[in-house]
């Protein structure tokens, strides 16, 4: 979560129409001044003093791994490279987990083959698969996905079960869906 919050951001979304290039710009800004205010010395990178203050003595295990090039300092170039690093990890091992799902391995999932795995991906079934064919798609997968990205993002404009971007998020599969 600290790793995320420094180097993402996690704050009120720009307007809806906003262009993607200027949100991700505006993200960066705010991404940049957390990471600022952290350093408390100015110098460009969190000692472990910092990172441990920052943390409240919680991530301090994290710093030497974050730490690429074992110089005592996070920057926030090691500090994006670790988070891209650990959310590819995530998607993969996302991936693997609703792979192991698909039974027969067509890149198909039915209701059953969802069963007690992914029991709110199963109950949310229905809305999922966009043609009612029996089977989520990767694309109706996708789909959804983005659907809940957009309720996440501008709640407002609604976008998807609550219950579902609940699935998603702590199972990871909004990862397994990015095939």
């Amino acid at each position: 979560l600290l790793l995320a919050g420094l180097a993402s951001a996690a704050t009120p979304a720009p307007a809806a129409g906003a262009d993607p290039a200027a949100k991700k710009a505006e993200r960066q800004a705010q991404a940049d001044a957390r990471f600022k205010a952290a350093d408390g010395n100015g110098d460009g990178k969190l000692s472990a003093a910092e990172w441990s203050t920052m943390s409240q003595g919680k991530a301090t295990a994290a710093f030497a791994t974050i730490d690429a090039n074992g110089d005592g300092g996070v920057t926030r170039d090691e500090l994006q490279a670790a988070r891209k690093q650990k959310a590819g990890q995530a998607m993969g091992a996302a991936r693997d987990r609703l792979a192991a799902l698909d039974a027969n391995q067509d890149g198909a999932w039915t209701r059953d083959e969802l069963g007690t795995d992914a029991p709110r991906l199963s109950e949310n079934f229905a809305t999922l698969d966009a043609d009612g064919d029996g089977r989520l798609t990767r694309e109706e997968l996708r789909a959804g996905r983005d659907k809940m990205a957009g309720a996440r993002k501008y709640p407002a404009a609604g976008g998807g079960p609550r219950l579902l971007r609940r699935e998603v998020a702590l199972q990871g599969v909004h990862h397994a869906i990015a095939f």
